[in-house]
């Protein structure tokens, strides 16, 4: 098993809700099927609320290690720039939600240390993609693991 350096764990997402018209149209019937078609049709406040949610995925994108089906793995370096990207998503989203009433982009972002069961499942997850091959882990490993002192 690997040995973690200490890490920081951010979960969550920024979800936009609301702002889609679904249009259903029926086509003619052949024989005893029935053809049924939908249409999405995105308003301009969903169109603007992605924008907002794309804006700072992208951010926190760009701050991880790694991705986990636990959550982005993220160097403890960076955590001030985390609060920082976490806490300005949040105003932006209330601000985003005054103005538009037909969208609304929720934060649900948080981050904490990585300790406890959830560190043991990454680690467990980890020695798995590493004995599989994962392309994608081992070229991370050496930014993951603890130094080994001599």
């Amino acid at each position: 098993m690997v040995e973690l350096r200490p890490l920081i764990v951010v979960t969550g997402t920024l979800r936009v809700e609301g702002g889609l018209k679904r249009a259903r149209t029926k086509a003619k019937a052949k024989g005893s099927q029935i053809m049924v078609t939908e249409s999405l049709n995105i308003g301009e406040d969903r169109r603007a609320g992605n924008v907002v949610a794309a804006r700072y995925l992208r951010k926190l994108a760009g701050l991880k290690i790694l991705h986990t089906p636990f959550g982005s793995l993220v160097d403890p370096k960076n955590l001030d720039r985390v609060k920082d990207t976490i806490s300005q998503a949040m105003i932006d989203c209330q601000a985003f939600n005054r103005a538009h009433e037909k969208c609304k982009v929720m934060n649900t972002m948080i981050w904490e240390h990585l300790r406890g069961q959830r560190l043991d499942a990454i680690i467990a997850w980890v020695d798995r993609r590493v004995r599989e091959g994962d392309d994608s882990v081992t070229a991370v490993l050496s930014s993951l693991i603890a130094e080994q002192a001599a």
